[in-house]
């Protein structure tokens, strides 16, 4: 679906580059989630030379990885206790609540369409993408899977959403193609297929449910998340790139939509993330590879 939030090795890392501590190097991670505690790492792992997938969890107190299971795309709760995933267990698929260790899977969603589950920073709700109305549109439950509220209903490609700190605003990465562009779109839509080239990023007020268009420039603006302050976001885009090819950080003023650049990579940044003070950011990157392509993730101190 075009979400990865990983890497093929992770790394903490200092902005002036020293303090370089590499904390996985098992294999293909995907789908970092960082808890807003700020103790625990989870994400899911692709064993080499199969499709299969596995979700891991990095406690940051005892340095140590611990395998929970088949599943991919986790997202960890804000207190770390428990974790929403995409997983099977036996015949039935979608997206299962389970404690911190994988234990106690509980069924939430009745799809295996659905996907992209992001928790509320207060635990009480979880927002995830979803193809049940016959498009890819944005919901809202609460954690044991009941009030079920469709928020989207646009033609055309909705996810990747998060919540503000305070839990009143989303926002998210959409696209909304018109024409023989929406009909193409429809046509691989069908095939189980998406290929969004064109992204912007949305915000909706939760009380109001009223989209806000915040980015019109007909590049790739991906993995948007709200700095703490709930006034500016943090996202990733090619816009400077002609080329397409290169991705960095930007963060955009929702009340002005003034656009401040943030990394001058020549690369991939992307699928950044703030801790819950502000003080710190977690994005994944191309930069240190061992080889073309290789994707890390970095821990940075954040100056605005």
């Amino acid at each position: 679906d075009g979400h990865p939030r990983g890497a093929n090795g992770i790394y903490e890392i200092s902005t002036d580059g020293t303090n370089v501590r590499q904390i996985w190097n098992q294999g293909s991670a995907e789908y970092l989630d960082w808890c807003a505690a700020g103790r625990y790492i989870a994400m899911n792992t692709v064993v080499a030379g199969t499709p299969n997938k596995r979700l891991v969890i990095y406690d940051e107190n005892e340095g140590k990885w611990r395998d929970i299971g088949p599943g991919e795309q986790p997202a960890i709760s804000p207190d770390g206790s428990s974790i929403v995933a995409r997983t099977c267990v036996g015949s039935l698929c979608g997206l299962f609540i389970m404690g911190r260790h994988g234990e106690g899977k509980r069924r939430l969603t009745g799809s295996a369409d659905d996907a992209m589950p992001s928790w509320s920073p207060t635990g009480d709700r979880i927002v995830f993408t979803s193809l049940r109305s016959g498009d890819l549109e944005l919901y809202l439950m609460n954690p044991d899977g009941s009030g079920v509220e469709q928020l989207t209903d646009a033609p055309g490609y909705d996810g990747g959403a998060f919540l503000s700190l305070d839990g009143e605003w989303i926002v998210w990465r959409a696209s909304r193609p018109t024409g023989k562009a929406l009909q193409d779109y429809q046509s691989l839509l069908d095939e189980g297929l998406i290929r969004p080239g064109k992204l912007e990023l949305f915000i909706m007020n939760l009380e109001t449910r009223t989209s806000i268009q915040l980015t019109d420039n007909g590049a790739a603006n991906f993995g948007p998340y709200w700095h703490p302050d709930g006034r500016h976001i943090i996202f990733s885009s090619n816009m400077q790139d002609p080329q397409g090819r290169n991705f960095d950080l930007y963060t955009i003023n929702i009340d002005n939509r003034a656009i401040e650049r943030i990394t001058h990579y020549d690369g991939f940044d992307g699928f950044p993330m703030f801790s819950h003070d502000g003080r710190q950011l977690v994005f994944a990157s191309n930069r240190h590879g061992k080889v073309r392509g290789e994707t890390n993730v970095f821990i940075a101190d954040f100056v605005p």
